[in-house]
């Protein structure tokens, strides 16, 4: 696993991770995924952004990853901008199941029929230090990871066979999850294809685990296959 920054923006900077699986007993590597990070330098005692030195770029693919990075920037500014704008739609958690209901009707009439509604799932999960980083803000992974949990079961559910997530479409966070706030994912299949299914996930946080009412923090697609167990 290798990590490098691709380009530094002010007080935040975008992160590149590649991680390759290596035989041992035949000496190969492969390339196993790759995923981008951005992090925001915050200051410890505000928790507001705090600017970060430049990044100097020395060769022709440097500066390369460091346009591509600028490019995405861009393009996730794009989309909080719509998510700002709408942002009630976000919330209006059952908009998607009429529509997959309307692809699963066109489908083959020989292939067995699941509602998509039988598919939801819903975890709950306190942030403990362990979760968070130095500032107490859950790790972005972390949360991650009980996101795939949260799909993986509404995968299975509806597949009733043994999924493995083999893609994540780029996720932004809206709210930062401190120590003791309750997270809720709740996950609903939103797309059946021949060998695959996309899973969509939302997450949402009760600040200090008290508060009544919650707020969106973010969401994410997952993309599962199943898989025979005795392979």
């Amino acid at each position: 696993m290798s990590a490098r920054v691709n380009a530094a923006f002010g007080s935040s900077l975008e992160i590149e991770v590649v991680v390759e699986v290596e035989d041992l007993i035949k000496g190969t590597r492969r390339a196993c995924c790759t995923g981008r990070f951005v992090f925001v330098h915050l200051d410890d005692q505000t928790l507001k952004p705090r600017t970060i030195p430049g990044l100097r770029v020395e060769t022709e693919e440097e500066e390369e990853r460091e346009q591509a990075a600028i490019l995405r920037k861009k393009e996730r500014a794009a989309e909080r901008k719509g998510l700002a704008t709408n942002g009630e739609e976000l919330r209006k958690w059952n908009e998607h199941w009429p529509r997959v209901a309307a692809v699963l009707k066109n489908l083959n009439n020989d292939i067995e029929m699941v509602n998509a509604s039988d598919s939801a799932s819903s975890i709950s999960k306190v942030i403990l230090p362990q979760h968070a980083n130095t500032l107490n803000i859950a790790f972005g992974g972390q949360v991650m990871a009980w996101m795939e949990q949260a799909a993986a079961i509404a995968a299975s559910r509806l597949t009733r066979q043994n999924v493995i997530v083999v893609g994540l479409d780029r996720m932004a966070f809206q709210k930062a999850s401190k120590v003791g706030d309750l997270l809720t994912f709740k996950a609903k299949v939103t797309r059946v294809f021949s060998k695959s299914l996309e899973v969509h996930v939302q997450v949402f946080t009760y600040s200090g685990g008290i508060s009544v009412e919650p707020e969106w923090s973010n969401d994410g697609y997952f993309t599962f296959t199943t898989v025979d167990e005795k392979q």
